[in-house]
């Protein structure tokens, strides 16, 4: 599912998904053994937890004469902050241009700017509830998390745009295999494949040659060099399917 969302054009295009940090750790099943928790772990840990706690058990600022209408109180950047996160924003912005670093990214990374300032203002709130400034120390916390977030963007999706167009090949050979090959046998044009292939996302010439690539390589298809004839007509371009065992 993951990245059949992250590589849909149209998804990535309504603004939604730069909004949320992004994580797709590698797998560590079969290295999970076992460990025994430290002194410095666990008093960390129960640190951590009576914070949460704390926080938690806290009353919600409610607007004076209502029951249910909240009043959070305003965070404000603090001045070496606001400094800092103009070089941070000024510099960001420069490298999402079509031909820097960050370009390719714009549908993933156009937030990070403003997500920088929201991690911002979760540590502060963290550290003192009461608080009423994001401090530059805090800022320039907020910046190497999102500095993360920014490489773990590009990582996945180069990862959804690889896996993307191997779910496609897969599912244009799942059809040549269950609706083309009982039908016509096992030779197939490109011109065929461009008139005929489901689902019609598929059939302008460009994506199509792009989804058959793979299918050579790995051999489920062999490219034909003669003509051939199918359902009585002659055809250049022709590849011959590789029938499932």
């Amino acid at each position: 599912m993951a990245d059949e969302l992250l590589s849909d054009r149209e998804l990535l295009s309504q603004g939604f998904i730069p909004r949320f940090l992004l994580a797709w750790p590698k797998t560590t099943q079969g290295t999970r053994f076992h460990q025994e928790p430290t002194a410095i772990t666990e008093a960390s840990m129960m640190k951590y937890e009576r914070r949460v706690e704390a926080l938690l058990s806290r009353l919600l600022p409610i607007r004076e004469g209502t029951t249910n209408v909240l009043e959070p109180r305003t965070l404000r950047l603090g001045d070496n902050a606001r400094k800092l996160w103009i070089k941070f924003h000024d510099g960001f912005e420069a490298r999402l241009k079509p031909d820097e670093a960050y370009g390719p990214l714009k549908d993933f990374l156009n937030k990070v700017c403003q997500n920088v300032i929201r991690v911002a203002g979760v540590l502060t709130a963290f550290e003192n509830i009461e608080e009423t400034e994001i401090t530059a120390e805090i800022l320039q916390r907020a910046i190497e998390i999102m500095n993360f977030y920014t490489w773990e963007a590009a990582r996945i999706k180069s990862m959804a745009e690889t896996d993307s167009l191997l779910l496609d090949a897969n599912r244009l050979l799942s059809w040549l295999s269950e609706n083309w090959l009982p039908k016509h046998g096992d030779i197939i044009a490109m011109r065929l494949l461009c008139q005929y292939a489901i689902p019609k996302k598929y059939r302008p010439k460009a994506k199509m040659e792009e989804l058959i690539k793979p299918l050579v390589e790995n051999k489920w298809l062999v490219e034909l060099p003669d003509k051939y004839e199918i359902d009585g007509r002659q055809y250049q371009n022709c590849y011959r399917i590789r029938r499932p065992i």
